[in-house]
């Protein structure tokens, strides 16, 4: 033999799930996680969501016995019920001994409201901050964005100072 001890060994196909970013209102996503035992013993394990009864997010097991070799697809769900940006975790709690937690991160409407664009050749008083009529100044793209709104400023001199895209995300 090896020497080894054999050991449930815990295998999951995703490091993070995105459920989207424009989904309808009252519509219902679905995302799907693989966990699979690659060890020579059972494993357990315990599926959990970080906000528990709060979660936006709800999935259709939470435990689960697996032998060697075997699979379970687990089914999150979301449903978007107003809008607002949705986060949590998904931890699975498991006999593996070198990892027994595991946290997967989810997150859902990430981007609610519009993109504004500024660009050079825009106007602020004829342009509608759309990609086809950007507006001209940042500060007019601003004024125009609410919380969740994203404003896209393309590359140029604005009101005296230069703006490089590549130091900011």
């Amino acid at each position: 033999g090896t020497g080894l001890e054999p050991h449930p060994e815990i295998a999951v196909d995703v490091s993070s799930i995105s459920f989207g970013d424009s989904i309808g209102i009252n519509e219902t996503v679905l995302r799907y996680v693989n966990i699979q035992n690659i060890g020579l013993e059972d494993l357990e394990a315990e599926l959990t969501l970080g906000l528990s009864d709060n979660s936006p997010f709800s999935m259709d097991i939470d435990e689960l016995s697996l032998g060697y070799n075997e699979s379970e697809t687990v089914t999150l769900s979301f449903t978007n019920e107003d809008d607002n940006i949705a986060r949590d975790t998904l931890f699975i709690a498991s006999n593996d001994l070198y990892n027994n937690l595991i946290s997967v991160p989810l997150q859902a409407n990430s981007h609610t409201g519009p993109v504004w664009y500024i660009a050079t050749t825009g106007s602020d008083e004829t342009g509608d901050g759309s990609e086809e009529l950007p507006f001209a100044t940042i500060q007019h793209g601003i004024d125009a964005s609410s919380d969740g709104d994203t404003v896209l400023v393309m590359p140029g001199i604005f009101e005296g100072f230069y703006f490089n895209p590549n130091n900011y995300e």
